[in-house]
C-alpha cells in the first residue's frame, strides 16, 4: 500500500529533554561532566512521558546553571559540545502531552494552481499595485521569473539564459515600488521593475545561489548581496554596480544579512557546503568563524531585547547550535542526520528542525526537545499561519505532503500532492484579513486556504519498491570466463537532484542500487548533465549543470564509465564539457563519447575479456566535442574499427523521441547497422521511458532504459526505469536480465518489489548452447494441387499422401481426418486410390462427420510404402469474423475475395503403438485436431490478382504458386485479393505479415511484434524450427496456429490502437508460441490441450514482461483474471460446450499454474526446465506425465500442492 498520513507526534523520544550546554569555564565543564553524561544516558534510554521529561529537564537546568558563558576573542570561539544522542528508541511512541484532547481537524482547500514550464525554485509575494491583494512570483528552472495575480493568472514572465535559482522582491532603490532581484545559472544577477522590464544586469563569477538585501556600508541605502557558488560575494548598489567584492571562499549554502549586535550596521552570516560558518562585517572583515561537522544547512535568527540577535545554526550531519552575537555557543544539540531545514516559530517560541523522518521541535533557549512529528519523507519547508485565531504550522515534505500541526505537535490534517514541496509561504492573498498558503511543488505554484473539510489527496501513483538491493545479492554467480556489465538509464544530477544530493549526501540518489552497481564488473550510465562551474549556457530550452563535487556520488555508487554523447553535455560549451571530464577523471570514472577523442572507443579489460564502448548522440544537432551518430554507415564503420581492438563491442546510443514507448525508425536503423557491423550489445538512452528490447543476429538491443536518476514529475512513466544486467563472454551476450526500478520522491531509484518483498527481475535472454535435435527422417509427405475458383466458391484438390507403415503392425484400415466434411456440402470426394507393393486399387471406405476410413483389401505389413491418392472438391462455408475457432478455420467470403484454408485436406492421424489409430469424436470446441509431422508440397492455382500465402518456402511458378514445408503438423493457406505483405528478418528467419490493405499500420505493428517475439522465444525456449514465419489476418474471432503460419482475427486488426494494451499483440505472440508448443513439442489437443495452451498463453506474459513491462498488470487483468477462470486445467475439450468458456477457464487457470510454478522454481530454473523440455521432446507428442518427469528432474522443489490445486486427474 502507498504510505498514508496519521502518525502520532512524539515527545522527546530519545532526545535530551531541556539539556543546557552553555560555554563556560573548563573547570565547570569538568565538574559537571559526570552529571551531564548521566542525564544524557538516562534520556537516551527513552523518557516515556512528558512528566518525567519535565522533571529531568528541570534537574539538568539546576545542574548546569552554574556554568556561565565565556566571551571569546573576535575570531576564536569555543567548540560545540560533543555529546551525541539518538532520536528515538524502539517501542510505543507517546503523544506530546497525553492529557491534551485530540485537535480539531483542519484541511487545505485549493484556490488555484499555476504552472511554470519546469521546477519552481523559489516563491514569494509582493503587493505591486498596491491594492491589498498581493501578487505571487515564482523563479523557475525553465529560465524564467513568473508573476501571478492573487487569483493565479499569469501577469508576465521574464526569461533569462539559464535556470533562475534564487529571487527576492525588494525595494532596492527605495522609491516605494518593489523590484525583483534574481540570480541565475547563467552567472548573472538581474534587477527587474515591477512590470517585468529589465533594469540592470550584473555578471557574476559563477552560478548565483543566494541573495540578500541590506544596508551593508551604512549609507542608509540598501545594497543587493549576491553569493555565487565559487565563494565570491558581490555587494551591489541599486543599479547593480559593484560596491564591494568579498571572497569568503567555499561553496555557499546559506547567506543571511542582519544587524548582529543592534548597532545599526549590517553583518553577514555565511555558511558553506564545506562546513564553515563565518560572521563578516560589510567590508569582509571576519568577526568569528566556526567549522561545523558537515555542510551548513540552515541559519535563522531572532532579535532579543536591545536589538541583539540570537542565532541558530544547523549542519547537515546533525549539529544544531544556538550562538550569541559573538559566536559563542549557548547550547548545542545533536540529532541523527541528515538534517534538512531549520526555522523559528515566533508565535509558539519553537525552533523547528526538518529531518529525514519528520519534524523535531526544540526549545530555542535550551535545545531541549518539545515534541516530534513523523513524516513519510524529509521535511523541507515551514510556514506559520493561523486559523480561527489558532496558530498553525505548515510543513512541506520531499514526498509531496503538507502537514498541518498545532503548537503541541499534534497533526490536525494535511494534503498530499504529486510532487515534492520545498517552499511554503503564508500570505493574505485576498486582503480580507485571513491568511492563505502558497506552496511550490514540482512545476507548479499552489494557493490554498485553511478550512474544513480539506481537499482529498492527489498523490503520485505508488509502486512497491525495496529500499536497498539485498546483500548478499540474489543474482546468480558468474560462470568462469564470463563478466558482468550493468547499464542504467539517464542520470541527471542537476535541478532538484542536485538540491537533494546537497541535503542528503552525494551518494543519496544511488544508495538503493549501490550494492547492485558495485557487484558488476563494469557499470555504465548516460550522464545527462555537465559537472562544471565554468562556461556560459547555450541558448536552449533546458540546461542541466551541477557542481563538479557531485561526481563523487557516481564514484561511491560504483560506476566505471559514463557516456557523454547526449544533448546536454554541451549545455555550457566546451569549457563545461572539459571540466566535466576532468571532474569524472578525478574520481576514477572513464568517459566515452565526449571530449577531444569523442569518437574513439574506450576499451576496458576485465579478466582478459576486452570490451570496447562506443557512444553516439543522434538528438539535436552535432556539437563540437560530442560524438555524433550520423548515418548507418558511419555507425557501422565505428563499430568495425572498435571490433579490431576488442572481443566485444557495446554501443551506447542516445536517440529516439522523448516519452515514446516505441523506438523510432532512426533508432532501429542505427541499432541494426551497429549489430550488422559486429556490435554485441546496443543500449539506448534519451527517451525518459522504457522501450522494447530485441535480439538481432546474435546481438541484443535495449532501445531505452528510461530514467534512472531524474526528477521528471509531470510524466509518471518517467519514474519507471530499468537496470540492464548483461553477462558477456568472448562470444558476445550470454545472458540479459531486466531489473525494473521506480524513482521514489523524484530523486532515488529503487528496485521494484516482487513477491516476498524481494527485487523483481526478468530474464530477457539466456544463451542457448544446445542445438535442437533434427526431426525424424521417416515422415509422411503430402502433395497437394489446389485450384481456387472464386466465382463458384469452390476449391478443386488433387492430393497424394506418401508414407511408410511405421506402426510396427499389420494394417487393415487407414483413417483420415476430414475437417471440411463437418460442414454440409463442404467436402465432395470424387475418387480415391491406394498404391501398395506395386499395386493400385480402389479401397472401400466410409465418410462420416470428420472421418474418412479407408479399408485395405489385405493386411499391409510393417515397413511397406503406401500412397493414397484423392480427388475432391471443397465448398468452404461462409466466413464469420466473429466466429470462434474451430468454426473460423476454414471458409470463404460471399464475394469470393478471400479463401481461408485451415485443416482443408484429409490428414493422417497419429498411431499409438499397442493402442491403434487415434480417433475421436469431432467436437467444435478449441482445437479438435491431433497430427504428427509431415512434409508438404503444395501447388495453388488462382487468378493472378490473388495473393497466395502459407507456411514454408514459397515460389511463383507458371501455373501459380508453390510452397514447400517440412516437418510440420499441418499446413494452411490464404488465397485472397486486397491483401498486402510486409517482411522482416530475425537472424536467418524471414518474418512475414499479411493483412488487408486498409490495416497497413496494424500490419506493420504485427510484423514488429512477431519479430520481437520470435527472437525472445528463441532465447527463452530454444531455436525456432523453420526458415520462415507468417502471420496472416484471418476472418475469425481469435487465432489459430499452423506449421510456420498463424491466423489472427481481423476484428483485432480493426480495433488496434497502437498500444500494448490492445489485444492484437497478445494474440500474435500467443499463436507464435504455438510454433514451439504444439508445432515442435506436440500433444493431444483433444484430451490434454493444457500442454500447449498453458505455455502459449503464458508466453504472452513472458513477452509482455520483456517488451511491455508497464502493461503486465493490464495483461493479467484483461487476458486472464477478468474472466474469473475456474476449474482443473487437465480438462478435455469435451468438458466445455463452446470455445469461449473453454478459453477463458482453461487458458486462464493454466496461466496461473505456470506463474505459480515459476515462482516456486525461480526464473533461472523455470526457463532451464522449459529449454530442457523443448529439446527432449522436440518433434514428438508429449503427455502430462512427460511434462512432470522433466520438471522433477530439473527441480527438487515440492510440487504436490500445485498439482492438487490445478489438476483433477
Amino acid at each position: 500500500m502507498p504510505p498514508t498520513r496519521g502518525r502520532s507526534p512524539r515527545s522527546g523520544v530519545g532526545l535530551p529533554g531541556a539539556r543546557r550546554a552553555r560555554a563556560g569555564a573548563p573547570a565547570c565543564r569538568r565538574a559537571r561532566a559526570v552529571e551531564r553524561a548521566a542525564a544524557v544516558a538516562a534520556l537516551g534510554n527513552a523518557v516515556r512521558n512528558r512528566r518525567i521529561l519535565a522533571l529531568v529537564a528541570s534537574w539538568m537546568l539546576l545542574v548546569l546553571a552554574g556554568c556561565s558563558p565565556a566571551t571569546p576573542p573576535p575570531t576564536s570561539v569555543p567548540p560545540f559540545p560533543t555529546a551525541t544522542v539518538t532520536v528515538r528508541p524502539t517501542g510505543p511512541v507517546p503523544t506530546p502531552t497525553p492529557t491534551l484532547p485530540p485537535p480539531p481537524p483542519l484541511g487545505l482547500v485549493r484556490l488555484w494552481r499555476a504552472s511554470t514550464q519546469d521546477t519552481v525554485w523559489a516563491i514569494g509575494t509582493a503587493d505591486l499595485e498596491p491594492d491589498g491583494a498581493p501578487e505571487v512570483w515564482a523563479a523557475s528552472y525553465d529560465h524564467s521569473l513568473y508573476l501571478f495575480s492573487h487569483e493565479g493568472n499569469m501577469r508576465w514572465n521574464f526569461r533569462v539564459q539559464a535556470p533562475v535559482y534564487t529571487a527576492l522582491s525588494t525595494d532596492l532603490d527605495q522609491d516605494g515600488r518593489p523590484e525583483f532581484f534574481l540570480g541565475s545559472d547563467d552567472n548573472r544577477v538581474y534587477l527587474l521593475d515591477a512590470d517585468g522590464s529589465l533594469r540592470g544586469t550584473y555578471v557574476a563569477t559563477g552560478r548565483v545561489t543566494h541573495l540578500a538585501v541590506a544596508d551593508v556600508d551604512g549609507d542608509r541605502a540598501d545594497e543587493g548581496i549576491a553569493a555565487s557558488w565559487d565563494g565570491v560575494v558581490a555587494v551591489l548598489d541599486h543599479a547593480l554596480t559593484p560596491r564591494r567584492i568579498l571572497a569568503p571562499g567555499g561553496t555557499p549554502s546559506a547567506l543571511v544579512a542582519l544587524d548582529l549586535d543592534g548597532d545599526g550596521s549590517t553583518e553577514l552570516l555565511y555558511g558553506t557546503e564545506e562546513g564553515r560558518l563565518q560572521a563578516l562585517r560589510g567590508d569582509g572583515t571576519l568577526l568569528w568563524e566556526h567549522v561545523l561537522e558537515g555542510p551548513v544547512r540552515g541559519i535563522v535568527h531572532s532579535a532579543e531585547d536591545g536589538g541583539k540577535q540570537t542565532i541558530w545554526v544547523m549542519s547537515r550531519e546533525g549539529l544544531i547550535a544556538c550562538l550569541g552575537v559573538d559566536g559563542a555557543p549557548r547550547w548545542a544539540q545533536r540529532l541523527p542526520g541528515p538534517l534538512v531545514s531549520l526555522a523559528y516559530w515566533p508565535g509558539a517560541d519553537l525552533l523547528l528542525v526538518g529531518w529525514m523522518e519528520g519534524v523535531v521541535a526544540l526549545d530555542p533557549h535550551t535545545g531541549g526537545a518539545r515534541w516530534e512529528q513523523g513524516a513519510d519523507a524529509a521535511v523541507w519547508a515551514f510556514a506559520d499561519s493561523q486559523h480561527d485565531g489558532e496558530p498553525v504550522l505548515i510543513a512541506g515534505t520531499d514526498g509531496g505532503e503538507l502537514l498541518l500541526l498545532n503548537p503541541w505537535g499534534q497533526l490536525r490534517g494535511g494534503l498530499r500532492l504529486p510532487s515534492r514541496i520545498h517552499g511554503v509561504v503564508p500570505i493574505d492573498l485576498e486582503g480580507d484579513g485571513s491568511e492563505e498558503v502558497v506552496a511550490r511543488s514540482g512545476d507548479y505554484v499552489y494557493a490554498f486556504r485553511l478550512g474544513v473539510p480539506g481537499d482529498a489527496d492527489e498523490p503520485a501513483p505508488w509502486v512497491a519498491t525495496i529500499t536497498r538491493w539485498p546483500e548478499p545479492s540474489p543474482l546468480p554467480p558468474l560462470p568462469e570466463g564470463r563478466i558482468s556489465l550493468l547499464a542504467v538509464g539517464d542520470v541527471m544530477l542537476s535541478r532538484s537532484i542536485e538540491e537533494r544530493m546537497r541535503a542528503y549526501g552525494a551518494d543519496y540518489p544511488f544508495r538503493a542500487l549501490a550494492p547492485l552497481v558495485q557487484q558488476a564488473d563494469i557499470a555504465v550510465a548516460n550522464l545527462e548533465c555537465v559537472l562544471t562551474q565554468k562556461g556560459d549556457p547555450v541558448e536552449k530550452g533546458y540546461t542541466f549543470r551541477a557542481h563538479p563535487q557531485l561526481a563523487a556520488g557516481l564514484k561511491d555508487a560504483g560506476f566505471d564509465l559514463v557516456s557523454l554523447a547526449n544533448n546536454h553535455t554541451f549545455d555550457y560549451g566546451l569549457d563545461g564539457l572539459y571540466e566535466t571530464i576532468a571532474a569524472l577523471q578525478r574520481q576514477g570514472i572513464r568517459t566515452v563519447g565526449g571530449g577531444v577523442q569523442a569518437d574513439a572507443p574506450v576499451v576496458l579489460d576485465v579478466r582478459g575479456l576486452r570490451v570496447a564502448f562506443l557512444a553516439r548522440n543522434a538528438v539535436g544537432t552535432p556539437q563540437p566535442g560530442i560524438a555524433w551518430a550520423g548515418s548507418e554507415d558511419e555507425v557501422a564503420a565505428a563499430v568495425l574499427q572498435a571490433k579490431r581492438q576488442a572481443d566485444v563491442v557495446v554501443l551506447l546510443l542516445h536517440a529516439g523521441a522523448e516519452y515514446s514507448p516505441e523506438p523510432t525508425e532512426e533508432q532501429v536503423r542505427l541499432a541494426r547497422a551497429a549489430v550488422q557491423a559486429g556490435a554485441a550489445l546496443v543500449i539506448g538512452h534519451h527517451t525518459h521511458v522504457t522501450q522494447p528490447t530485441e535480439r538481432l543476429a546474435g546481438a541484443f538491443v535495449a532501445y531505452g532504459l528510461g530514467d534512472t536518476v531524474f526528477d521528471i514529475d509531470i510524466v509518471d512513466a518517467a519514474r519507471d526505469g530499468a537496470v540492464l544486467w548483461v553477462v558477456l563472454s568472448r562470444d558476445g551476450v550470454a545472458q540479459v536480465l531486466w531489473i525494473p526500478t521506480r524513482i521514489v520522491d523524484d530523486v532515488q531509484p529503487r528496485p521494484v518489489a516482487g513477491p516476498g518483498n524481494v527485487p523483481l527481475w526478468r530474464t530477457l535472454f539466456a544463451q542457448v548452447t544446445e542445438p535442437l535435435p533434427p526431426p525424424p527422417t521417416s515422415r509422411p509427405r503430402y502433395d497437394l494441387r489446389a485450384e481456387v475458383e472464386p466465382d463458384s466458391g469452390q476449391v478443386t484438390v488433387a492430393e497424394t499422401i506418401s508414407w511408410v507403415n511405421y506402426t510396427g503392425t499389420f494394417l487393415e484400415e487407414i483413417p483420415l481426418q476430414v475437417f471440411p466434411n463437418v460442414y454440409t456440402g463442404g467436402f465432395s470426394l470424387e475418387s480415391v486410390q491406394i498404391g501398395c507393393e506395386g499395386k493400385r486399387f480402389v479401397p472401400s471406405y466410409t465418410l462420416h462427420s470428420a472421418w474418412l476410413r479407408l479399408f485395405l483389401p489385405y493386411p499391409v505389413r510393417p515397413g511397406t510404402a503406401i500412397t493414397i491418392t484423392l480427388e475432391y472438391r471443397l465448398q468452404p462455408p461462409l466466413l464469420d469474423p466473429l466466429a470462434w475457432p474451430p468454426e473460423g478455420n476454414l471458409g470463404r467470403t460471399q464475394d469470393g475475395r478471400i479463401f481461408q484454408l485451415g485443416h482443408w485436406y484429409p490428414q493422417l492421424v497419429p498411431y499409438r503403438p499397442g493402442q491403434g489409430w487415434m480417433i475421436w469424436d469431432y467436437h467444435p470446441v478449441g482445437d479438435p485436431f491431433v497430427a504428427d509431422l509431415a512434409d508438404y508440397r503444395i501447388e495453388v492455382k488462382a487468378p493472378p490478382e490473388y495473393l497466395v500465402v502459407g507456411g514454408g518456402e514459397r515460389t511463383q511458378v507458371a501455373t501459380g504458386w508453390r510452397l514447400e514445408l517440412d516437418a510440420a503438423r499441418d499446413a494452411a493457406l490464404l488465397v485472397a485479393q486486397g491483401y498486402t505483405e510486409l517482411s522482416g528478418q530475425v537472424d536467418n528467419v524471414r518474418v512475414v505479415s499479411v493483412c488487408r490493405q486498409e490495416h497497413i499500420s496494424a500490419c506493420q505493428a504485427v510484423l514488429e511484434e512477431a519479430r520481437r517475439g520470435l527472437a525472445l522465444f528463441s532465447e527463452r525456449y530454444g531455436p525456432y524450427a523453420y526458415r520462415s514465419f507468417v502471420v496472416v489476418e484471418g476472418e475469425m474471432n481469435g487465432g489459430m496456429e499452423y506449421g510456420g503460419m498463424v491466423l489472427v482475427g481481423s476484428p483485432f486488426y480493426e480495433g488496434y490502437d497502437g498500444s500494448a494494451r490492445a489485444i492484437l499483440p497478445s494474440l500474435v505472440v500467443h499463436e507464435l508460441a504455438h510454433q514451439w508448443w504444439y508445432g515442435v513439442v506436440g500433444n493431444d489437443q483433444v484430451y490434454e490441450p493444457w500442454l500447449d495452451e498453458a505455455l502459449a498463453r503464458y508466453s504472452e506474459l513472458v513477452y509482455y514482461e520483456a517488451v511491455y513491462p508497464d502493461a503486465v498488470g493490464w495483461w493479467w487483468q484483461n487476458r486472464v483474471d477478468q474472466w474469473g477462470p475456474a476449474g482443473p486445467i487437465d480438462a478435455s475439450i469435451y468438458d466445455f460446450v463452446e470455445t469461449r468458456t473453454y478459453v477463458h477457464n482453461l487458458y486462464g487457470r493454466a496461466a496461473h499454474f505456470m506463474q505459480d510454478l515459476r515462482d516456486r522454481l525461480g526464473d533461472e530454473a523455470f526457463f532451464a526446465f522449459l529449454q530442457s523440455y523443448y529439446r527432449r521432446y522436440a518433434w514428438q507428442r508429449v503427455t502430462g506425465s512427460d511434462f512432470f518427469a522433466v520438471l522433477r528432474e530439473r527441480s527438487e522443489q515440492p510440487l504436490d500442492d500445485l498439482i492438487r490445486a490445478y489438476f483433477l486427474r
